[in-house]
């Protein structure tokens, strides 16, 4: 196992503005989005962040359970309160995922993409995911919790064998382990820049980093809503708005992030 996380050794000349103004590292927890959110409860300051080297009830979007075994990778959850429209807030998992994206893209040979809504992937297989939450809506700055999960040194064998077909890792993609630490503050340090960059207006800038990333665009996907499957070609996607989706007979159809279940290739990639 890898040698526990701590808040100095993270925090170390970091050279943060918001993210990471304080670090929480816990042995174990449920989830770090509830801790998290327990923090907010008590005024913590924004940009506080959550790890845990194992979460018993980690969960993703939709409810999902989310596989975070001990020191296996990153598992945390970072404190919000963005200075910008209610309406703009699913752009928190978008930063998340370029984040991700830019941190994994220093650890590992291949290129990773972004499978909106949020998903990091590598050749197809899931690295990461994010799950962006917001309460209060109706506060001057509502409060979010972005939180992050990076399988990093887990070998195939040990995912849950449903899995094992759809996940990968950095120790699996890189062929050694990675450290945690160095990869913990590359990824604090590219949110904090990225979280800057949208929260200061410059949305249109963002947007074309994060479409240069994005998987299946432009490719015929399926798209699962209220449990039934739609096929089509993946058109344009939207970090607010949602994905559009031109079936073979008719215009294009809109599918918001709240209504997908899951995004799939039609076909599956050579």
């Amino acid at each position: 196992m890898t040698s526990p996380l701590t808040p100095e050794a993270i925090t170390e000349a970091l050279g943060t503005r918001v993210i990471g103004r304080r670090v929480i590292c816990l042995e174990r927890t449920a989830s770090t989005n509830d801790r998290a959110w327990a923090e907010a409860e008590h005024r913590a300051k924004e940009g506080t962040v959550v790890f845990a080297e194992e979460q018993t009830k980690g969960r993703g979007r939709l409810g999902r359970a989310w596989h975070s075994p001990r020191g296996a990778g990153i598992w945390m959850s970072v404190l919000l309160r963005p200075d910008m429209p209610v309406d703009r807030y699913p752009l928190l998992t978008s930063v998340g995922a370029v984040a991700v994206a830019a941190a994994v893209a220093g650890s590992i040979p291949s290129m990773p993409r972004v499978r909106w809504p949020n998903d990091v992937v590598v050749g197809g297989r899931k690295i990461a995911g994010v799950l962006a939450e917001a309460r209060d809506l109706s506060a001057r700055r509502p409060p979010a919790v972005l939180g992050i999960g990076v399988n990093v040194n887990i070998a195939k064998g040990e995912f849950p064998r449903e899995l094992r077909e759809f996940s990968t890792s950095l120790s699996i993609e890189a062929g050694a382990p990675v450290n945690r630490l160095r990869f913990a503050r590359a990824l604090l340090v590219e949110l904090d820049h990225l979280y800057a960059e949208v929260c200061g207006g410059d949305v249109e800038g963002f947007s074309e980093r994060w479409r240069a990333l994005l998987d299946l665009l432009g490719e015929r996907v399926r798209v699962k809503t209220g449990g039934r499957w739609h096929v089509g070609r993946l058109v344009d996607i939207d970090p607010c708005e949602g994905i559009f989706l031109r079936s073979d007979a008719g215009p294009p159809h809109r599918y918001r992030v709240e209504h997908v279940e899951m995004l799939r290739p039609a076909e599956p990639r050579a």
